[in-house]
């Protein structure tokens, strides 16, 4: 690799780092839809550390995918946050299920099918499952505690959050 294109990598690089995961979709969609996506994998990819691009990406692929699977069954049209809060129960029951047997298959099939029903309600509530976890990052980044003997997490009551 020659002098320049590291330099433009390198700044490529610095530009992605400081985006979130809206504007890095935005920037894919938008700025690079005639550029080799095969190409800007691979560089992303050769480069140390940057795999999170690709994976930001392809979870905001796949949320957009989901959405519109949800739309196309009509459940984000004629569904309800509560017989989807009741799908989410039944996909959380699974997961423990899985937890107690070791089974990490129905854990990782678990964990997705969450995520799936999670976006829905968020739909159905007018939001979306960025803005979610968005909200809930920024009441505990500062959290503070310790985790007691059985492995649970204790809030530091004296923090706000």
């Amino acid at each position: 690799m020659y002098d320049a294109e590291e330099t433009l990598i390198n700044i490529l690089i610095m530009t992605l780092e400081g985006m979130n995961p809206s504007e890095y979709k935005e920037f894919v969609t938008t700025q690079l839809d005639e550029l080799n996506q095969e190409d800007f994998d691979e560089v992303i990819h050769s480069t140390d550390n940057k795999v999170i691009y690709k994976d930001v990406r392809e979870i905001d692929t796949l949320t957009d995918d989901i959405l519109e699977w949800h739309a196309d069954r009509k459940i984000t049209v004629n569904g309800n946050s509560l017989t989807q809060s009741v799908k989410l129960g039944e996909e959380f029951g699974e997961l423990c299920a899985g937890i107690v047997k070791g089974n990490k298959t129905l854990v990782k099939d678990s964990i997705g099918d969450m995520y799936v029903v999670m976006c829905a309600i968020a739909e159905l509530e007018g939001t979306t499952i960025e803005e979610c976890i968005s909200h809930a990052y920024e009441e505990i980044k500062d959290r503070k505690g310790y985790l007691n003997e059985h492995g649970n997490f204790i809030k530091d009551e004296t923090n706000s959050n």
